[in-house]
């Protein structure tokens, strides 16, 4: 999208200037999240405004952040909710060791990526993520070390990510790559090493909505974007002032809020502005 002359030409004319693209992205982006609030409201839960980022070029996405914290291209205050990205690894890998070194090669990006998720209070999505090899890539990923390699993987991504979608359960293989979780539908759990990891992290790794700490009027949040981390500041619950808390993102707006000392197991609801 961001190489196409009708962009460029955009950019200019609307004088946004930095990286070619990525703030006509921000400032697109900014009025379809400003439509779709006209139709299901303000901050609804209903509604995810996502960013799209680029794994290679972090800088893509802080040009689009740009254009939508800057009141002279978002007048209405619209605010988004996330930013995705999509990690893939082992472009180019010729066995399931050179996957192994991927790994390590993409985590400055996804620290990166997480650190601009976390400064603008945004939850960090993987769109797409999972393997990359083309060359050969039936005899790595039959491998069963794919099912160290994908474990591994999910430990580093899961470390940084809200979601991870993976691409893709089911798919066949051949020249144009093998991108699918299964190789066919039916194939066993014993022969699809990748479904196997991503069944079994998953089982060891349960879901927890997480917290994303804002300024309020109504108290100061500073929250972890990690399950079960502890909240750093204030968080006021129902009226009451919450301290050392763990806090938890149940929803838009919805957060639970659970005592980590004095009273153990204490959990309250309460509903603040996203």
């Amino acid at each position: 999208m961001y190489r196409i002359p009708h962009v460029w030409l955009m950019t200019a004319a609307l004088g946004l200037g930095g990286t070619v693209g990525a703030r006509f992205h921000g400032w697109a982006a900014v009025r379809i999240f400003r439509g779709a609030e006209l139709v299901f409201g303000v901050n609804s839960p209903r509604l995810g405004k996502v960013l799209a980022g680029w794994t290679s070029d972090m800088g893509f996405t802080g040009n689009e952040y740009y254009v939508v914290s800057n009141p002279a291209y978002n007048p209405w205050g619209v605010r988004a909710t996330a930013m995705a990205i999509a990690p893939y690894i082992g472009n180019g890998a010729t066995s399931t060791a050179e996957l192994r070194i991927a790994i390590g090669s993409i985590v400055g990006s996804i620290r990166t990526a997480l650190r601009l998720a976390t400064q603008n209070s945004l939850q960090l999505l993987a769109y797409e993520a999972g393997q990359h090899v083309i060359a050969n890539c039936i005899t790595i990923n039959s491998d069963p070390g794919m099912y160290g390699v994908y474990r591994e993987y999910l430990d580093t991504l899961g470390a940084c990510f809200d979601m991870i979608a993976h691409f893709s359960q089911v798919g066949i293989w051949g020249g144009s790559g093998c991108w699918g979780a299964k190789r066919y539908t039916g194939q066993t759990m014993a022969e699809a090493h990748k479904y196997r990891a991503i069944v079994d992290w998953t089982a060891a790794n349960p879901y927890a909505p997480t917290a994303v700490g804002r300024h309020e009027a109504e108290g100061h949040a500073s929250v972890s974007k990690r399950p079960g981390h502890h909240a750093s500041a204030i968080f006021r619950a129902d009226g009451r002032r919450v301290t050392g808390a763990a806090v938890r993102r149940a929803g838009p707006g919805l957060y639970v809020v659970q005592r980590s000392a004095g009273a153990p197991g204490l959990t309250v609801l309460t509903t603040v502005r996203d």
